[in-house]
């Protein structure tokens, strides 16, 4: 499922909403979206994710994150803002595969403690940067990785070059 990425820039690094923060000091939980949204149950509490779709949330969150944004980690998240307005050669997707690659790998050790085996990757099974053929100007970044509960979790991220 496509997290919607209005979304994503409302909610903080834990997926919370600064509202919510704010109000209740609770800072662990990711709220489940659809549509835009966050999901509320029949009692109207917050729906928390979990499982690949926590995982597919993750992955999207850290690949858009500006490295160095987030002043507990600064090394989380990716620099690919700075590839605006770059030519885009072989050489230049080669580098946007490999920071996408360590950028995988520094979110499964920050995700290391996690007991859901369905929220930790096993095996990136691939990272390709392609080129939107309706616009040159949109990279997708197509992810697919194992988690280690052995369950394929595919993510695509648009990506304005």
């Amino acid at each position: 499922m496509p997290i919607d990425v209005g979304v994503l820039k409302r909610l903080d690094r834990a997926g919370l909403p600064n509202e919510i923060i704010r109000s209740t000091g609770v800072t662990n939980y990711t709220w489940q979206a659809f549509d835009g949204d966050i999901q509320l149950d029949s009692l109207n509490q917050f729906v928390p994710m979990e499982g690949t779709t926590k995982l597919a949330q993750g992955i999207f969150k850290a690949i858009l994150t500006p490295k160095g944004s987030v002043a507990e980690d600064p090394t989380y998240g990716t620099s690919l803002s700075l590839s605006i307005g770059q030519k885009m050669d072989s050489g230049r997707f080669a580098d946007i595969q490999t920071e996408i690659i360590d950028t995988l790998v520094h979110y499964n050790i920050i995700n290391q403690d996690n007991s859901d085996s369905d929220e930790v990757i096993e095996v990136i099974d691939e990272v390709e940067v392609v080129t939107n053929l309706d616009d040159p100007r949109v990279l997708q970044i197509q992810i697919s990785v194992t988690t280690e509960s052995g369950k394929s979790v595919k993510v695509t991220v648009p990506q304005v070059i």
